[in-house]
Parts: structure tokens; sequence; C-alpha cells
């Protein structure tokens, strides 16, 4: 599965229960945001655990934000998927992405950690 634009890239990794966000995510509101949902939804509801890969992606809006808070949600009283977020420990937007969504889902296991420099 795959959602791709010029933009953005959100591709799913079934070898490793992947979903790897990439690029620059700035939809127009919740509606243009339902694909990415849906593309969340229907992964997470064939696996046992998630893995949501934010190390790539540059930038995410605030209807992004709230569609991620949103799966979130959905996600947090089903026995599966367990879920983890990777990004990057010195990207504050990652940083502070995860503790939020820890908030709303404590068992959200989360891997920070230092962006590689080029």
């Amino acid at each position: 599965m795959e959602i791709k634009a010029k933009d953005y890239c959100i591709r799913y990794e079934v070898d490793s229960a992947t979903i790897v966000f990439q690029g620059i995510l700035m939809l127009g509101g919740s509606k243009e945001y339902e694909g990415v949902l849906h593309l969340l939804r229907a992964v997470a509801d064939n696996t046992e655990q998630l893995t949501l890969d934010l190390r790539e992606l540059k930038m995410l809006n605030s209807s992004g934000i709230n569609t991620l808070t949103r799966f979130i949600i959905e996600t947090r009283d089903k026995k599966t998927p367990r879920l983890c977020m990777l990004g990057y420990e010195d990207v504050t937007w990652h940083e502070m992405l995860f503790n939020n969504l820890q908030r709303l889902m404590p068992n959200l296991e989360g891997q920070l950690v230092p962006a590689v420099s080029s």
C-alpha cells in the first residue's frame, strides 16, 4: 500500500510492519487526510505490531497531527496492534508529537534517536 504525491510518500512495508512517512505532508484539512487515515486503519486491522516511521517526514501540519491523534485514540483500547513511533530526538515536533501521543496511549512505544548529520 502506498500514497504518493509530488511532495510526500506514505508507504507500508509489509516485511517490517512499518508505515514510512516521507517528505512534506501539508494537506488541506481532515477530508484530505482521509486516505492517510484509511491506510493506517487498514494496516492496523491486519497486524499485531505496527511502526510509524516519521524520520523522513520533514513537515506535518496540524491536520496531519490531528489525523495521527485520531488514529491513536481509535487504536489505544484495542489489544492489537502494538504501536511504535520512530523519530528524531533533535526534531522538536517529533519529540512533542511522541510525548502528546504517549499521553493518549501510554503503551505507545517510541524510539527517538539523534539525527544523522550529512
